[in-house]
């Protein structure tokens, strides 16, 4: 089967192929389809919202495709061809950046390349980076935040793309075959709902309680597997969970209700459509889920990998003095 011109003609004709779209095009769709919404993406990519939107539409003109689903508030959603795309553009993207790196890396000052999910993200990074510029990490240039789910960014890490992602564990220290897990705090789960929901169940609430609602989780499958284990470690059928890909969405439909959510990373209270969400710790004892570093061995120093590790349990007491309501060991 003819596959086209090869590389090598193209040089023996002293020409190059030309390609319609660029890296920062590319870029900008992959933080999108890992953030799960432009606010973040914008925010990791430092573009404002809307030049990441006219980006990706461009691209999308450039493909002759759509690449996301777009949900009012609630962020946006990869069609099937956005699926597809995406580890191509991953590829190519690690590919620019080894290329960037080459130099870098043979001085000593390549980036530490950090991944996290995007309901870490805006908890933990900002510290992290805020950190790195007042006293840079060892030799690193600088430091560089990659977003994705946990089950790709464990893929990364092995396969060298990153150095180290932050996570969640309901294992405090989690058998694995390639990393090490550095615990850095460990999380209480909490309740979140309007305050009609939560008011009808009155003063305490228990895994009972509970049992008895539709439960928003964040679609990640620690989150899934956590939530569903609580239930039955206390005996109780596990509630129709709905998975939800972001804070904002999660937060929309608790607010809505009759849905109450659960959580274990920090977030202050917020009002949605006019309705204050409400936060509630569950009355009985519940298993906490840990946040920590995962790290390939040889991937980063020690010291480097600690100190991350440190400054994530700094973030996370920092959001737990924001809300009074939540407990920290």
């Amino acid at each position: 089967m003819d596959s086209g011109p090869s590389l090598q003609s193209f040089l023996d004709n002293g020409a190059m192929p030309s390609y319609s779209f660029s890296l920062a095009q590319m870029n900008h769709f992959v933080a999108t389809a890992r953030s799960g919404t432009m606010t973040q993406a914008a925010d990791r990519c430092g573009v404002s919202e809307p030049a990441l939107s006219v980006s990706i539409r461009r691209l999308e003109h450039l493909l002759a495709t759509d690449l996301f689903t777009r949900h009012a508030g609630a962020g946006v959603e990869l069609t099937d061809t956005g699926r597809a795309l995406l580890p191509l553009a991953e590829e190519l993207i690690a590919d620019a950046e080894r290329v960037n790196n080459f130099a870098a890396e043979r001085h000593g000052t390549a980036s530490l390349r950090v991944g996290c999910t995007g309901s870490i993200y805006p908890f933990v990074v900002p510290m992290l980076q805020a950190d790195d510029r007042r006293m840079p990490l060892a030799h690193y240039r600088r430091l560089e935040p990659v977003v994705a789910k946990d089950e790709d960014l464990r893929q990364m890490v092995a396969g060298g793309r990153i150095d180290m992602w932050i996570g969640m564990s309901a294992d405090p220290d989690p058998a694995a075959q390639s990393e090490t897990f550095h615990r850095a705090i460990s999380l209480a789960p909490y309740v979140i709902g309007s305050p009609s929901t939560l008011g009808g169940l009155g003063s305490t609430i228990t895994m009972r309680d509970l049992a008895q609602h539709r439960i928003c989780v964040l679609e990640e499958p620690v989150s899934v597997q956590y939530v569903s284990r609580l239930f039955r470690e206390h005996g109780q059928r596990v509630p129709p969970l709905v998975r939800l890909q972001t804070w904002e969405s999660l937060r929309s439909v608790a607010a809505a209700g009759p849905e109450l959510g659960i959580l274990s990373i920090p977030a202050p209270p917020v009002s949605i459509s006019g309705v204050q969400l409400v936060i509630r710790r569950i009355a009985e004892p519940v298993a906490d889920i840990h946040l920590g570093v995962f790290a390939h061995p040889g991937r980063a120093s020690g010291p480097v990998v600690h100190r991350v590790a440190d400054l994530c349990r700094r973030a996370m007491l920092a959001s737990l003095a924001a809300v009074p309501e939540l407990r920290v060991r």
